[in-house]
């Protein structure tokens, strides 16, 4: 019934399913302003709906040129695509004063609104709608500031696109570790600043640079800021992504990110952030993070060798200014536990190969002496002897 009863409704589902399904049943007959704001494809592009705009048309030849081949080439070759059609569209509304292209200019306009994020943007994007179908006599509406795919920006020190010039004017000291940080950009860029303004106060004595991406791009993300001259120039990674690194939720191909992983050499911690999840709903759960998360936060990121998805951030209740509000937020105790095991792994490091201790750990089901080191067709003891003969050499 709200959704029946809104003038507008603006529409933000990742991947389908059950949502999808009442999203599309319910406003499908309606008159109402629908507008989808992911990708121009699929079933809720089929009743997004703008004036005289309807996006039924696009949804179906992105769908079907989207279907072929897909698997076979890279997630930046699609955004392209994707993006190609939106400038096309954009650029038509602009130039031709026939009032459905005008319309499809403008629905472009509200998804780069919304993609790019921030207070202006999300501002201007009222703004579009209120005063071009509501009739209000509001100002001007300004064009979406656009973010770069990637770049650096650091809680203290504000937005840079170039390396040296980020370390030459932020006081990096060359002696102390440096944490590179993987962070999303674009709609969830504001989600993601308390969190790591958290990891830069927990580590202060280390040198960061955070680096946020549009998903797609990453890996020419980690090429570009923690690389100098083909040279590797930080001693662990922290990504906060979702998904797998090549790809986001598109998804590339994986040896892509081995290749560069292997050449980057340091651990990748992938904290996990919970977009959703409010922590005391987190805290009262008997299994902590939802499917949705262990799927996205925790087993893709494991695929590319990232390591101890500990849970960092989630949606609390927080004060901004006077007023009460809901934000993704650091857990505070989760950070301290994060950071300390990133100042182990580094100290560890530098461990002189002769003082690490490694443990080994064998089967013992069912419990019990007769069953320790125990698995069928394998010698345990044997292979765990040569373990030992290789670690002495």
């Amino acid at each position: 019934s709200d959704l029946k009863s809104s003038d507008i409704v603006l529409i933000d589902i990742r991947g389908g399913g059950r949502s999808s399904e009442v999203v599309y049943d319910t406003l499908k007959d309606g008159d109402n302003i629908v507008l989808n704001l992911i990708a121009p494809m699929g079933k809720l592009m089929q009743i997004t709906r703008l004036g005289s705009f309807s996006g039924k048309k696009i949804a179906d030849r992105m769908s079907s040129s989207a279907t072929t081949g897909v698997e076979d080439r890279d997630p930046e070759d699609i955004w392209k695509k994707i993006e190609r059609a939106q400038n096309i569209v954009e650029t038509a509304g602009k130039l031709l004063p026939v009032k459905s292209m005008r319309d499809a200019g403008n629905y472009v306009k509200i998804t780069k609104y919304w993609r790019h994020g921030g207070r202006e943007n999300y501002y201007n994007l009222f703004l579009l709608l209120l005063r071009e179908y509501f009739g209000y006599d509001l100002p001007e509406t300004k064009e979406p500031v656009e973010f770069p795919e990637y770049g650096i920006y650091h809680p203290l020190h504000g937005h840079f696109t170039d390396l040296d010039d980020f370390t030459g004017s932020n006081g990096f000291k060359e002696p102390n570790p440096t944490i590179g940080v993987l962070f999303h950009g674009g709609m969830h860029f504001d989600q993601n600043i308390a969190t790591i303004k958290a990891f830069v106060n927990e580590l202060n004595d280390f040198n960061f640079i955070p680096v946020y991406s549009d998903g797609i791009h990453n890996l020419k993300a980690i090429k570009q800021y923690f690389f100098k001259d083909d040279e590797p120039i930080v001693d662990a990674v922290i990504s906060l992504m979702w998904f797998r690194i090549n790809g986001g939720p598109l998804g590339g191909n994986p040896e892509r990110t081995l290749e560069l992983l292997k050449s980057l050499n340091v651990p990748i911690f992938s904290p996990a952030t919970m977009f959703m999840r409010e922590v005391e709903k987190w805290k009262e759960s008997p299994t902590g993070l939802s499917p949705i998360e262990i799927i996205a936060a925790v087993i893709w990121p494991e695929l590319d060798g990232c390591i101890e998805p500990i849970p960092a951030s989630g949606v609390q209740d927080v004060m901004v200014g006077e007023l009460h509000a809901r934000e993704v937020a650091p857990i505070d105790d989760r950070i301290s536990r994060i950071t300390g095991r990133i100042r182990n792994w580094i100290e560890l490091k530098e461990l002189p190969e002769s003082e690490r201790k490694i443990a080994v750990i064998i089967y013992n089901y069912p419990p019990g002496e007769a069953n320790i080191g125990k698995a069928a067709y394998l010698d345990v003891f044997q292979s765990v002897t040569r373990l030992l003969e290789r670690f002495k050499e």
